[in-house]
Formats: structure tokens, C-alpha cells, sequence
């Protein structure tokens, strides 16, 4: 079970389809780890502002086509017993996340 104040090791790669993102600007080839975790019911959202939360890896601009390593860690901060930890690989997408 994850623990508020501990501290946990992530790792893994992503990659934006190279035809998709082709010609798309870095700000949309974005690749973010933002995980969360929910409490009673309520869902705590932390993001790369959070100071002490997440660490500096935790968003990159990819280049299209290619496998990119993500690693580093976090220390979630929450009051009580978190139920479930969800992690979320987010992407900015073209169009600004509101196209493809």
C-alpha cells in the first residue's frame, strides 16, 4: 500500500507515434507522469509544480518515433489511507489536446 511521505522509485519509456507527431511543435510532444492517489472517495492530484512531490524528470517534450526512458522519483503527501494509487501517463497531444 502506498504511504504518504515515502518515498517510490518510477521508471519507464513512451513514445508518440512518429507519423502522428511528425510535425507537431515540442509543446505538443509533452509526455507527463502525473499519478494520483484517492482517499475516501476524494482523488489528491499532484503535478511537476508540487515542490517535493514529483521530481524534474517527471515531464519531458519527446521527439516522434522514439522510445524516450522516463526515471526518477516521488513522495506523495496525503492525510489518510489511500486506497488505491492510480498512475497516469498523460500526453499534450496535437491541436493542444484537442485534436488528435
Amino acid at each position: 500500500m502506498i504511504q504518504s511521505g515515502k518515498s517510490y522509485e518510477y521508471s519507464f519509456y513512451a513514445m508518440l507515434d512518429a507519423d502522428d507527431y511528425k510535425d507537431a511543435p515540442p509543446e505538443q510532444r509533452e509526455v507527463s507522469f502525473l499519478p494520483y492517489v484517492r482517499v475516501d472517495g476524494t482523488p489528491t492530484y499532484w503535478d511537476f509544480h508540487d515542490s517535493g512531490i514529483l521530481d524534474s524528470g517527471c515531464v519531458k517534450k519527446i521527439p516522434a518515433g522514439e522510445w524516450v526512458k522516463f526515471e526518477g522519483s516521488f513522495n506523495p503527501k496525503f492525510e489518510g489511507e489511500a486506497e488505491e494509487l492510480v498512475i497516469r501517463i498523460l500526453e499534450q497531444g496535437t491541436n493542444y489536446g484537442n485534436g488528435d
